[in-house]
Formats: structure tokens, sequence, C-alpha cells
């Protein structure tokens, strides 16, 4: 998986993309170990230098098959629009691999009972 890290009115630190990496990048490679995936995340501040509230965490990732997962949050502290950022985005690479196992013609129940009475996928 490739990942780049970008800064918009704000500078990056070493402490910041470090951050980054254990909230958003590791739990991205997790799910996700392909080479074709890339990972893209913003950090920007809304109002610039003239001050406010205003912090935005942009992920967007290219899942393989032409899939683009965007995730977008704000918040007043930059650290608290990453958790919640990378929360968002674990939940999100969780939805995409059940319906990735599961597919979209059996529902779930269906699934769970196979894999509870043994016979896998």
């Amino acid at each position: 998986m490739r990942a780049i890290i970008k800064g918009r009115h704000l500078t990056l630190s070493e402490p910041l993309k470090a951050y980054v990496g254990a909230k958003i990048e590791r739990p991205a490679a997790r799910w996700l170990d392909d080479p074709s995936v890339m990972l893209e995340v913003e950090l920007s501040d809304l109002f610039g230098p003239k001050g406010g509230p205003g912090k935005r965490c942009e992920v967007l990732l290219s899942l393989p098959r032409r899939n683009l997962l965007r995730i977008e949050e704000v918040d007043d502290d930059l650290y608290a629009a990453i958790d919640a950022a990378g929360d968002r985005l674990a939940r999100a690479l969780e939805r995409y691999k059940g319906k990735k196992l599961v597919g979209g013609r059996y529902p779930k129940k269906y699934y769970v009972a196979r894999l509870l009475n043994g016979k896998g996928l």
C-alpha cells in the first residue's frame, strides 16, 4: 500500500506524521496489503492563518477494482479529527471486506449460519 500525507495551510511535523501513521495507515494496511491500493491523507486548517476552530482530516483510499473510499472529519482539534477519521475508516474497511466475502446475493444471516455450521466459505 502506498501512502501520501499532505498538509494544507499547516506544517506537518514528524510527531503528526507518526500519529497519522499509527491511527490511519497501520489499520488500513492491516485490512489491505495490496500494492495497488493508494492511501492519501490530507490535513488542513479550514480558516488558515486567520485562526478558528476548524481542522479537517480527509482520507481518500483507492481500493482495488476502481472503488474509492472518501472520509472527511472536521473538529476543533486536529488529533481528534484524525482519531475520528481512523475509526470511520476501520468501520468502512470492515464493511467493505464483509461485502466482498459475502457478496450481494445472499443475506448476511446465511453467511453467518454457514460459518457456524462449519461449512466455511
